[in-house]
């Protein structure tokens, strides 16, 4: 551990070191970040007035990690929780929402979070990395763009999908625990027309009794430039099973952490159809229109409890709508956007070994929202920006109550509004402070009403979570020697939604959050670099029966370092290193059980034979630690382990054409 800890602070020192390095180095090229709900229009991270990370595909290739949790997992700011491994199961958070990730999951502008599931922000095993072009981290409340739901942030991801050149990929990796993965991907141009198709597949054993997975994901878009736009059209098919070996009391831990606990098995299965349409204008204006509908059924099995076998079916639709106008203005440049949202989503979930009508519930809701935002170049180095959005939602639901037998039939109406407003002043064109103030609300859903398990209560009377958030930050990316970004946040939750284990049911609760962010990056020469990521979270109930004690599930403190030697062109290392500590575990609302703390090491030797394609090994986990980020309780005397992979490999190869 102590090793482990030297490695981080060697990193820290070395980005110090560099900072004192004469200039003149060429500068980092800029980065870019989407500037509206719907890709297209982009903007330079230094003009954003919030902590925002890139991640580019070149980075993802280069990643020893397999998901996308995983790789997030490495970004300030995120920590991955995971009961299966391989990042399955996992469960990104950002800026302390604990259980109830707080995060808005997007895939080319459709939403990806489950309308049912209110602890899991994604069905992430859907989501291959090869497919991904770009991921970008917008922390904080993000609500006014992006509606309800980003309370912590939002991770949008934009794939492959358009080929501007003919090209062609070919991906395939195997390991121990079972593991192994075959990829394919490729588009071409035509004319006015392109096409881009992929497919993935993807198993492991695991490491556990009752712990493996198959995954199939297949996806296509075609598309055709017009005078009158673009078009394009998308087809996207996912299918998996993930069981999961569930947690172990104490007693198995110590006997064999190798066992199954109390095993789920899940059987998810997604088909999505959508349309964009976008055109820019010679006055200025740009429009994009993106409807989508959607099936995403799951089959939920306890193997161990023949009363559990559920079905779970959450079909969707909704179509987004997007204006810009970009003018120049007082020597700089007036952005402004207006757009429109509307989402219906159904759950509806029964239990297989019981009458379907008898034991039923069903969620219905209706999502709409308006948003609108300005940004304004006051003068060359100050930015001003500020926006507005209100959602409205109405429920249509039906409960059956496993305690007295009854059902419970109600329509419900919630509403959010979301304003913000921020600023950023450029020292130079790559040094830059700002600032920003939001309110942020995540409206409830699915499992925050009802319950699948009969031992937990469904609440109809739950709130909406609502969030101001204030923030302030600086960046500097001069030199490649030396650059990097600090944030430092705070925020008020009002009625925040936690399981209360003493009642088996949801409530609402008052929180507070403080939050450091810091990231450095440091290449003093061609062949070496580095990163330091350091994030400090605060997260604490505020008022009430658990005043002052911290939320379950966040850590304090977390630091993620890494290192990258290139010797020659032809060969590349990396190491990588995840610590957290002072984590409190689920469920325990009265902070009696020992904190959680974990380290996590990673390496990648990859060999570049020549410029269409490489090999690779990557071994994960190299100390050997059973450790765990998702500990939990039953809330009273009872500890649970959710032990993570040991050890584990895997050595691949990619081509490109």
């Amino acid at each position: 551990m102590q090793k482990v800890i030297s490695i981080v602070i060697c990193f820290a020192a070395v980005a110090v070191v560099a900072q004192q390095e004469p200039s003149g180095t060429p500068q980092l090229p800029e980065v870019t970040v989407t500037s509206g709900r719907l890709p297209g229009e982009s903007l330079p991270v230094t003009k954003t007035p919030a902590n925002v990370t890139v991640i580019t595909s070149d980075q993802i290739e280069q990643s020893s990690e397999l998901s996308v949790p995983e790789i997030l997992t490495h970004q300030v700011g995120i920590q991955n929780t995971d009961t299966v491994g391989f990042g399955i199961d996992a469960k990104p958070n950002m800026r302390g929402y604990g259980d109830r990730t707080g995060v808005l999951v997007l895939v080319d502008g459709v939403r990806m979070n489950s309308p049912g599931d209110s602890t899991a922000n994604a069905l992430w095993a859907a989501i291959p990395p090869q497919d991904i072009d770009r991921i970008e981290i917008i922390r904080g409340g993000g609500s006014t763009i992006y509606g309800e739901g980003a309370i912590g942030g939002v991770i949008n991801i934009i794939t492959k999908h358009d080929a501007k050149k003919s090209f062609a990929n070919l991906d395939a990796a195997a390991g121990n625990l079972g593991y192994w993965r075959g990829h394919a991907d490729g588009g071409t141009p035509w004319g006015p027309s392109r096409v881009y198709g992929s497919a993935t597949y993807e198993q492991a054993d695991g490491a556990r009794d009752f712990s493996a997975f198959y995954k199939e994901t297949a996806q296509g878009n075609a598309g055709v430039t017009t005078a009158w736009g673009d078009f394009d059209a998308g087809v996207y098919y996912h299918r998996d099973r993930v069981r999961n070996p569930g947690n172990l009391t104490p007693q198995q831990y110590h006997d064999n952490p190798d066992q199954a606990g109390f095993a789920t098995q899940m059987d998810n299965e997604i088909t999505r159809l959508s349309l964009d349409w976008k055109n820019s204008f010679d006055s200025g204006f740009s429009a994009h229109i993106k409807p989508y509908i959607q099936s995403y059924t799951e089959d939920l099995s306890f193997p161990s409890w023949s009363a559990g076998n559920y079905k779970i079916s959450q079909p969707s639709w909704g179509v987004t709508l997007q204006m810009n106008h970009t003018t120049d203005a007082l020597g700089g440049q007036n952005v402004a956007t207006l757009g429109g949202e509307f989402i219906h989503q159904n759950m509806t979930c029964y239990n297989f070994n019981s009458n379907p009508d008898g034991m039923s519930d069903y969620v219905n809701h209706a999502t709409a929202g308006v948003f609108a935002q300005d940004a304004i170049d006051v003068t060359e180095k100050l930015r001003l920006q500020a926006g507005v959005r209100y959602d409205t939602r109405s429920y249509d639901l039906s409960l059956f109550d496993w305690g007295s037998f009854s059902r419970t039939t109600e329509s419900l109406n919630y509403s959010g509004f979301s304003p913000s407003g921020g600023a950023v002043y450029s020292f130079t064109k790559t040094e830059n402070a700002y600032f920003n103030i939001s309110r942020s609300y995540k409206l409830p859903i699915g499992n925050d009403l009802i319950s699948v398990d009969p031992q937990y209560r469904s609440n109809a009377d739950i709130k909406p979570i609502d969030a101001t958030n204030y923030e302030v930050g600086f960046r500097w990316a001069k030199w490649k020697e030396f650059s990097g970004s600090i944030a430092l946040y705070h925020s008020d939750i009002q009625d925040a939604i936690e399981l209360n284990p003493f009642t088996y049911q949801n409530q609402n609760y008052d929180e507070k959050r403080n939050g450091v962010e810091l990231s450095l990056q440091s290449s003093p020469v061609k062949w070496m670099s580095f990163y330091l990521n350091y994030t400090f979270q605060d997260s604490q109930f505020d008022g009430g029966t658990y005043d002052g004690n911290s939320v379950p599930l966040v850590p304090q403190h977390l630091v993620a370092g890494g290192a990258a030697w290139i010797p020659v062109p032809w060969f590349r290392w990396s190491l990588d290193v995840v610590y957290g500590r002072d984590q409190t575990i689920l469920n325990d609302l009265n902070n009696v059980f020992e904190s959680n703390r974990y380290t996590i090491l990673n390496t990648r030797l990859t060999w570049i034979p020549c410029k269409w394609g490489q090999v690779y090994v990557a071994i994960n986990n190299m100390l050997d630690d059973r450790y765990e980020t998702f500990p939990s309780s039953n809330g009273l005397a009872t500890r649970a382990y959710n032990p993570a992979l040991p050890i584990n490999f895997q050595a691949g190869f990619s081509m490109k054409f």
